[in-house]
């Protein structure tokens, strides 16, 4: 698999001389060598026939068994996704790396204690410039008032129900960014 490096690497990489790479080189590593980088946002993954970028998208929701599924649903899409379980996770990763869409569930918990929740961080989002127009489905399977679905609205967010079927939320990105997302 071919991936991008975001991380410098002092000497060998899953048996190949890597001392001479710099961050942003693209090499050819093994699937699970690959898998794991990227996964640890040391690399992230190309579209071999282009080179360009794979779609990076962020999965905020505290269940840690949705979080795998849908990021390993994701990845065995040719997306990269990040995890996050919490609002302060997900805001780390925005810090970290160039994030292309978010999938992100309603209750999140919250150890501050202002009664945040995924509504606060896409409200939040949609203030700062640079994520204004980010993609964002939310994924929930918490009965909406009519008045959280109106937010979600009004965030220019898109609604799915938890359980739904995760190639709707795929269908939905490659839909929605134009990247390289194979």
């Amino acid at each position: 698999m071919r991936v991008r490096l975001t991380y410098k690497f002092a000497n060998r990489l899953d048996g190949i001389d890597v001392s001479h790479l710099r961050v942003g080189d693209a090499i050819d590593l093994s699937d699970s060598a690959a898998a794991l980088l990227t996964a640890e946002g040391r690399a992230e993954r190309v579209d071999p026939d282009t080179t360009h970028r794979c779609m990076n998208v962020l999965v905020v929701d505290d269940e840690p068994a949705i979080q795998r599924s849908l990021s390993s649903f994701l990845d065995h899409r040719g997306f990269v996704p990040f995890r996050a379980g919490t609002i302060e996770e997900a805001l780390k990763i925005f810090g970290e790396h160039d994030v292309d869409a978010m999938i992100l569930d309603l209750s999140l918990p919250d150890s501050g204690g202002f009664a945040l929740s995924g509504l606060t961080l896409l409200a939040y989002l949609r203030s700062c410039p640079e994520y204004a127009e980010l993609p964002v489905m939310v994924f929930t399977g918490k009965i909406l008032s009519a008045d959280e679905e109106a937010r979600i609205r009004q965030y220019r967010a898109t609604l799915f129900y938890k359980p739904g079927p995760y190639a709707a939320l795929v269908d939905f990105l490659r839909s929605t960014v134009h990247l390289s997302a194979a």
